[in-house]
């Protein structure tokens, strides 16, 4: 499990640097008309009276409020007693390694289910490099950072020479109720990171659309109160589909059937193909089922035609 990648694949993807994905973002927003305000961060709230009490001091009233301050959001924090459940969280370490250090490196996805427990190792090419990294289950990789130093060793690459960069991930359950009344989470806040494949940024743009839909639905019908049950029926099928690839997580990554699904994914176009297209957005855990199925049919069918091939 822990030797070559089990999969490269190829699919449409898109891969981008954070930080200019972010600052693009910003920058949207602020075209749009939003008041940007950098440097000072969120400290209390004080839902009754609706207002944000930032760090320094001042007191921001809303209508609404939406809370897409990622996996240590404050906002859940206040509204839960706690942003995330540290039983479930996941954990990431990646490095992001120049081009020239990686010559010959295929430019397709690269995919290790081996590299870490209930996770795996990835390498995404970017236009200047390559982005690698491990994640899993918090609790059980103690050892990341020795995981993460195999995985670069294996590649050719001196661990040392590259800085880590560190990032909990919120996926394992996702907030059943992401808010309520006028205050809604969205993306890492609520929980929204897919549960095997990390992805989290599709659900917090999609959410986040979401959340805006609804509180103009909720004002629009003169029941600006009516906001979260609006959002919590719209966010209905990310939640559905969080709860599908927690069960779907059991088969790849549990002890007794992880090393079988390895081997077969290794082996299945079809499936390895899916399983992209679900990183990508294109598909759905309902799809899986369809996807082992078409992989059945396709390796019964090369079996059947090598038998009459010899007959």
């Amino acid at each position: 499990m822990a030797g070559a990648p089990l999969s490269r694949m190829q699919g449409q993807l898109g891969l981008t640097m954070r930080r200019a994905f972010d600052a693009h973002m910003v920058d949207l927003a602020r075209n749009a008309g939003a008041v940007v305000l950098l440097g000072d961060a969120v400290d209390d709230l004080d839902e009754a009276g609706r207002a944000v009490i930032l760090k320094s001091g001042r007191r921001l009233g809303f209508q609404h409020l939406v809370g897409a301050d990622g996996v240590n959001s404050a906002v859940a924090r206040i509204l839960y007693g706690a942003a995330f459940d540290p039983a479930v969280i996941g954990f990431g370490l990646e490095i992001e390694v120049p081009r020239a250090d990686l010559p010959n490196h295929a430019e397709d996805v690269e995919i290790d289910f081996g590299r870490a427990d209930w996770g795996y190792g990835w390498v995404f090419p970017k236009r200047d490099s390559f982005t690698i990294g491990v994640g899993g289950v918090h609790r059980r990789n103690p050892d990341m950072k020795a995981k993460l130093a195999a995985y670069l060793t294996d590649k050719g690459l001196d661990p040392s020479r590259y800085k880590v960069k560190g990032q909990y991930l919120p996926f394992g359950r996702c907030r059943e109720k992401p808010g309520r009344g006028r205050v809604l989470l969205c993306g890492d806040a609520a929980g929204f990171v897919d549960p095997i494949t990390g992805e989290g940024i599709g659900y917090a743009i999609e959410s986040g659309y979401m959340a805006g839909a609804a509180i103009i639905a909720a004002v629009a019908r003169g029941r600006p109160d009516s906001a979260f049950a609006i959002y919590a029926r719209a966010t209905a099928p990310i939640r559905r589909s969080m709860r599908q690839a927690r069960g779907w997580r059991l088969l790849i990554f549990h002890r007794w059937a992880k090393g079988l699904f390895a081997k077969a994914f290794g082996r299945a176009r079809i499936l390895r193909q899916g399983y992209l297209d679900i990183m990508a957005g294109t598909k759905d855990y309902e799809d899986l089922w369809g996807l082992m199925g078409a992989e059945t049919r396709r390796v019964v069918g090369r079996r059947i035609r090598r038998i009459l091939s010899r007959a």
